[in-house]
């Protein structure tokens, strides 16, 4: 920098120049991923498994602590399902082709988020419990949100936009819909 000042190079200002975006990009790149809204996460995965009928989509909506438990795999099992990708395979070929039913081929769905209420520390809890019940153990929810949307859906034959809410939270570090799979039927 001395030298900066007493003989300007011309390259020297331009390399620095080049330090100052490249932090500039570093530090919007994190502060985006801060403040992101990753709680958009599992309702983006949730869309896209009704959209493409992508069951490894739907199981990304599902708390891992829950997936990773003896008694997830027995009530699979107990359904006739090899393993959990089969599970929910199925659930989500059900419901891309209910979508289909009602809107045609080539879904697309989109949605816009109205209003989010974090939810109160009994509601985590709640929600804690809820997963120890069904087999989870050690298990931490830290954060979680009552997210109202307006959602579009739109296919060849028709479309719609309905208003919806879901419940999210980060579970073990995890942003999911809590009641995952569980809150959906294969039937």
């Amino acid at each position: 920098i001395k030298s900066l000042k007493s003989n300007p190079n011309k390259n020297t200002i331009i390399a620095l120049s080049c330090i100052g975006v490249v932090a500039l990009i570093v530090i919007i790149i994190i502060l985006c991923a801060i403040f992101s809204g990753g709680y958009k996460k599992p309702i983006d995965n949730l869309f896209n498994a009704m959209e493409d009928g992508d069951g490894k989509s739907l199981m990304k909506i599902y708390p891992d602590v829950l997936l990773e438990c003896d008694d997830f795999e027995d009530k699979i099992k107990d359904m006739d399902y090899d393993d959990a990708e089969e599970y929910f395979d199925e659930i989500a070929d059900q419901l891309n082709d209910v979508a289909e039913e009602d809107y045609g081929k080539d879904i697309k769905i989109s949605y816009k988020v109205t209003d989010k209420d974090e939810l109160s520390n009994k509601k985590l809890k709640d929600i804690k419990d809820s997963l120890k019940e069904q087999g989870a153990k050690n298990v931490k929810v830290t954060a979680g949100y009552e997210v109202d949307m307006e959602v579009k859906i739109k296919g060849d034959d028709d479309e719609d936009e309905d208003d919806m809410t879901i419940v999210v939270a980060k579970v073990n570090g995890q942003w999911c819909i809590p009641g995952g799979a569980y809150s959906l039927s294969a039937d």
